[in-house]
């Protein structure tokens, strides 16, 4: 019983030391806020079953799901000081206009009017809406209106000759206005501050399999620049790209733009954004940048959908920087100002408001562990220790050449096996095992190893210095548990089952992210 004890409680010993550690690891990882700068993710209080609408009005927060309306006042640092109900009946996902007093909305092809309880028909034969926080424009058809939401007085703006398919309204009182062109095309018009439209800049297909959608743009430096994302349909699978097109402002509709897809890099670990979507553009940190979500690259996503802050590099990519910790669906990112974002996490069944400060005493406050992060980083290790058995599973090669070489001592040297005791076969059988792990932890030891590994595991030349490590310790462990009765069959096989086990525990966790 004490021999058992010996051969197999050290290295189990060491293992489950290791295995501790990396849920140590975890759990301190869940107190890290996404950058350096940023919180994380802090629950608003605030939960829906329908799926909300935001609108960011004068100072306040208003949110529309179920029909109904709630206001919130939110003060720096996500403090939520009072919550209220409008006394509206707001039905569908449009957008609307409200200052918590009056609420203009859209409702079965007519713009209405809801203030003191009383509702106003404001126009028939609407066929859109869109909305900001001074603005509202509607359309019938092809034309254009435009409305002071505060005085009522609204105003024709243009009539198209197409079907009007949308619009996104920029701060300076211009706007970008998509027509259907036909049955499988949509494009583009600017109007500048004075109401002069553009003849038609960009042409994209747009289909039932085939969507234009979070159109967004800016201009600056006199250079109109437009971002969208495309969602196509094909044998059942679903893709999403963004694509930007950049025009002189005094070229605008002088003839059709090339859209060139944008390339989005997560700068936490190097890897393409996949599926990015929700795009628009945003003041953050006092300069233009692109808010989106997109799937999530860490652990315990599975197929979350995540939220990120991106800026442009100089090859023309986009370095995209995760600002939420939250684990689901992340929809309708909307920032409150240039350092507080607000969204909503999706959990399949509610949607939670959700925020993100640049404010010290909410990064402060944020950091603590909860009973919601501990089970997080409880689920994030049993993920990685799954990911450690593929690991086990795909060094299994390492042991061939070893194996082979005692088969064949047995064949032609079978007195080998007979002598108790430690001999050069198992010396030399031990060697050549050494030297295989040396071709695989190279390209096993990719980015996404360096991004979730502890500093201890990940630093330049990690990969050598952690087998080093690995063999002192299986040697340690071969040296005082091995049983001196062993034969060298048995001798080498304890030693590359320790080093396998001490391997696809220290560092296994880390290689491959199954989720």
């Amino acid at each position: 019983m004490q021999e058992k004890l010996k051969v197999w409680g050290i290295p189990m010993t060491l293992v489950i030391l290791i295995i501790g550690g990396m849920f140590l690891h975890q759990l301190m990882k869940v107190k890290e806020p996404p950058q350096k700068d940023w919180s994380r993710s802090v629950y608003l209080d605030q939960s829906f079953k329908d799926r909300p609408q935001l609108f960011n009005g004068s100072g306040d927060l208003f949110i529309s799901s179920g029909g109904k309306i709630q206001g919130l006042t939110v003060k720096g640092g996500l403090r939520v000081e009072e919550k209220r109900a409008l006394d509206v009946d707001v039905s569908g996902s449009n957008p609307y206009w409200t200052d918590g007093k009056k609420v203009i909305y859209y409702e079965d092809a007519k713009l209405l009017s809801h203030e003191g309880g009383k509702v106003s028909v404001l126009s028939e034969g609407v066929t859109g809406i869109e909305t900001n926080t001074s603005t509202v424009y509607y359309w019938t058809g092809g034309t254009l209106y435009k409305m002071d939401p505060l005085t009522m007085d609204a105003g024709k703006i243009h009539s198209f000759k197409q079907e009007i398919d949308g619009v996104t309204i920029g701060k300076d009182g211009d706007a970008l206005v998509q027509t259907k062109a036909d049955d499988t095309h949509v494009q583009f018009h600017y109007i500048d501050r004075e109401q002069r439209v553009s003849a038609p800049f960009l042409l994209l297909e747009k289909y039932s399999s085939k969507q234009v959608e979070n159109a967004t743009y800016e201009i600056t430096g006199g250079q109109l620049t437009l971002f969208y994302s495309e969602t196509a349909r094909s044998q059942g699978q679903l893709t999403t790209a963004t694509y930007k097109v950049k025009v002189p402002v005094d070229e605008v509709g002088d003839e059709l733009q090339k859209a060139e897809k944008v390339r989005f890099v997560n700068a936490d670990n190097g890897l393409d954004l996949e599926s990015p979507g929700d795009i628009q553009l945003a003041e953050i940190d006092g300069e233009a940048t692109l808010l989106l979500t997109a799937e999530g690259q860490e652990i315990g996503d599975f197929n979350a959908i995540a939220l990120y802050k991106a800026v442009p590099n100089e090859d023309g990519s986009y370095q995209a920087l995760r600002l939420n910790t939250t684990r689901h669906l992340t929809q309708s990112p909307l920032p409150l100002s240039d350092n507080e974002v607000v969204w909503f996490n999706y959990n399949g069944g509610t949607y939670e408001l959700y925020g993100t400060s640049q404010n010290d005493e909410v990064i402060e406050s944020s950091l603590h562990w909860t009973k919601a992060s501990v089970k997080e980083a409880l689920l994030n290790g049993t993920l990685m220790l799954f990911s450690s058995l593929v690991t086990g599973l795909t060094s299994f090669y390492w042991v061939l050449p070893s194996l082979f070489i005692l088969i064949l001592l047995n064949i032609f040297k079978p007195n080998v096996f007979e002598r108790e005791g430690i001999s050069m076969a198992e010396y030399v059988t031990i060697l050549i095992f050494l030297i295989m792990p040396f071709t695989y932890t190279g390209k096993a030891m990719g980015d996404y190893y360096y991004q979730v590994a502890p500093d201890l595991l990940s630093f330049s030349g990690s990969g050598y210095a952690v087998m080093i490590v690995i063999s002192l310790l299986t040697a340690l462990v071969w040296k005082f548990g091995r049983n001196e009765e062993w034969g060298p069959f048995a001798g080498v096989f304890y030693f590359m089952g320790t080093y396998i086990l001490l391997y696809i525990s220290l560092i296994g966790p880390y290689m491959f992210n199954l989720f």
